[in-house]
C-alpha cells in the first residue's frame, strides 16, 4: 500500500484496514468471525488481505487455535506506517466531536438535542451526523436502564477533581472494603494507585479478607509478613496445613488446620487465620498469624477457604469472632455526626440496614462478636439505645461500668 493510498481516508479499503486495526488495538484477541461480525466484512478473503495489509505495514500478529477457531492478536503495532495510518488530522470536525465529549462528561441526557448547544454554527442534520458517528465509534452508548446517553470512556476519558483531603478520605475508606463487595477488584486497583500517589510501599500486607472499625491500616511487621510468606509458599488456600501455634496462655499447640479466611482486624493491626481444626470440625478456630512457629504442607486439598460457610461468617464478623450471628436492633439519637458515623459503618456491614423513625436513626444488623461491638458503641455515649438484643443491652452496660470504675480508682489513687 503506499504512502498516498495510506494518507487518503477516502479510500474504502483503507477506512476498513484502519477499522480492523482500531478493533485489534481495542480487543485482546479475534477470530475471524469475530471480525465478520463486528465489522461487517463481507467475505473472509476480504479479512484474510486486509491483515496481510497490515503485516506489510510493521504489524505483528501471534495466533491461537481455541476450540477448532484460529484467534488472531496485535503483538506490535509500533511502526511508523501503522501510526501514519492511525493519525488523525485535527480537523472541524474532530473539535466538535470533542465539543459534543466535553459537555456529556458534565452529566448524562436523555435528549442528544441537548448537546447541540455547545456547537450552536451547525445544523441539526450535521449535528446528529456527527452524533451518529460517535456512537458509532463508541464513544457514546445509550444505557438501556435510564435511557441517559453516557460516555464510555473510549478515548475521552471522564476526569474527576478532588482536593487532596478528598483523596485521603477516598483511600482510607477503599482499604476498609471487604474483598465481598461488588467491583472488588477495581476497588482494589483504585486504591493501589492511590497507595502509589501517597509514595505508600505496596507489598502482599494487603490481604483479600479484613475487617476495620475507626482506625486506619498500618505497616504489618516483618515477623507477620515472614509467616504470611510462608502461608502463602504453602498454599493454604489449596492445601491442609500443620500449624504450630503459641496461645494467648502461652500454651503450644499443633493442629491440622484448614484456612478459610485471612483477616486483617485493624484496630488490632493483627492478621488472623480463621478455619477449621480438622480434628475438631463444628467449631471454627481463630490463630493470630504472629503466634505460628511451625507451617507443614499437607497434601489434603482445603475445601473450606473462602466457602459459603465463611463468607456468611466473615459478613457477620465485627472484629474477630467465630460466635454465631445474632440480630441486633439500636437505635440512635440523630445529632451530631452520628448520622455519618451510621452511613458510614452500614456501608462496611453487608447485612446491615438503617432507617429513620421520629428524629432517631434505627440500626439492624447481624453480629458475630457482640463483646467487641458493644465496645465499639461506647463511642456513642447516652446517644445508642439497644433494642435487642438484651444480652448486647447488659453487656453495653458492663462495659460503660467496667470504666466508670476504672476513672473512680484512678481519682481515688
Amino acid at each position: 500500500m503506499s504512502d498516498k493510498n495510506i494518507r487518503s481516508k477516502n479510500n474504502l479499503a483503507t477506512q476498513n484496514i484502519i477499522r480492523l486495526l482500531k478493533l485489534f488495538i481495542e480487543k485482546d484477541s479475534l477470530s475471524i468471525s469475530d471480525i465478520e461480525k463486528e465489522l461487517g466484512f463481507k467475505t473472509r478473503q476480504t479479512i484474510y488481505s486486509y491483515i496481510k495489509s497490515l503485516q506489510h505495514m510493521g504489524c505483528v500478529f501471534s495466533k491461537n487455535i481455541h476450540n477448532r477457531h484460529t484467534y488472531y492478536s496485535l503483538e506490535h503495532k509500533d511502526s511508523k506506517e501503522v501510526q501514519l495510518l492511525l493519525y488523525e488530522p485535527l480537523t472541524l470536525n474532530t473539535l466538535r466531536k470533542y465539543s459534543i465529549l466535553k459537555k456529556l462528561q458534565n452529566k448524562p441526557v436523555s435528549e442528544k438535542n441537548s448537546l447541540q448547544t455547545t456547537i450552536p454554527d451547525i445544523k441539526k442534520s450535521q449535528f446528529y451526523e456527527l452524533f451518529n458517528e460517535l456512537l458509532a465509534e463508541k464513544e457514546i452508548y445509550k444505557s438501556e436502564e435510564d435511557n441517559l446517553f453516557y460516555l464510555t470512556g473510549k478515548t475521552f476519558m471522564p476526569t474527576i477533581q478532588v482536593s487532596f483531603d478528598q483523596l485521603e478520605s477516598l483511600y482510607y475508606q477503599l482499604s476498609a472494603l471487604p474483598s465481598t463487595t461488588s467491583h472488588a477488584p477495581q476497588y482494589q486497583s483504585l486504591y493501589k494507585k492511590i497507595a502509589a500517589y501517597f509514595d505508600e510501599p505496596d507489598s502482599d500486607s494487603h490481604i483479600d479478607n479484613y475487617i476495620c472499625y475507626g482506625y486506619f491500616p498500618h505497616a504489618l511487621n516483618e515477623q507477620t509478613l515472614y509467616i504470611f510468606n510462608q502461608l502463602q509458599s504453602a498454599g493454604f488456600s489449596q492445601n491442609i496445613l500443620k500449624i504450630t501455634y503459641t496461645s494467648r496462655k502461652n500454651l503450644h499447640y499443633t493442629k491440622t488446620f484448614a484456612v478459610g479466611l485471612i483477616v486483617h482486624v485493624l484496630e488490632k493491626d493483627k492478621l488472623y487465620l480463621v478455619g477449621k481444626d480438622i480434628q475438631n470440625l463444628k467449631k471454627n478456630t481463630v490463630i493470630p498469624i504472629e503466634n505460628i512457629s511451625h507451617i507443614e504442607k499437607t497434601q489434603t486439598k482445603n475445601n473450606y477457604y473462602l466457602s459459603k460457610e465463611f463468607e456468611d461468617l466473615f459478613d457477620s464478623m465485627f472484629s474477630i469472632s467465630t460466635d454465631s450471628p445474632v440480630k441486633v436492633t439500636l437505635s440512635f439519637d440523630d445529632w451530631g455526626n452520628i448520622k455519618d458515623k451510621i452511613s458510614a459503618l452500614c456501608k462496611q456491614r453487608p447485612n446491615a440496614s438503617q432507617q429513620y423513625d421520629n428524629q432517631q436513626i434505627i440500626y439492624t444488623d447481624s453480629i458475630s462478636g457482640l463483646n467487641d461491638f458493644a465496645n465499639y458503641l461506647r463511642q456513642f455515649g447516652k446517644a445508642v439505645h439497644v433494642l435487642e438484643p438484651a444480652e448486647l443491652h447488659d453487656k453495653l452496660q458492663e462495659s460503660v461500668k467496667k470504666t466508670l470504675d476504672y476513672y473512680k480508682r484512678s481519682t481515688h489513687e
